[in-house]
């Protein structure tokens, strides 16, 4: 899995989309991910629904939190 390329300092955060943005979890370092990261990243289902502006702003939302 991707993750595993991360160095324990990285951060990451994932959002799906489909007719809405989800958040799946928030910016979290590597060496901070659990199981419970791994089952929801398990859980993710193309459902053929898109919106994909939905996504790139929950991202941004995201990213612009972390940083300040």
């Amino acid at each position: 899995m991707f993750i595993s390329k991360l160095e324990p300092e990285d951060s990451i955060g994932m959002t799906t989309f489909d007719g809405q943005a989800h958040l799946i979890f928030e910016p979290i370092l590597k060496k901070d991910i659990g199981q419970d990261i791994y089952s929801r990243l398990d859980e993710i289902k193309a459902n053929g629904q898109n919106d994909l502006m939905a996504g790139f702003e929950l991202s941004k939302k995201l990213l612009l939190k972390q940083r300040n």
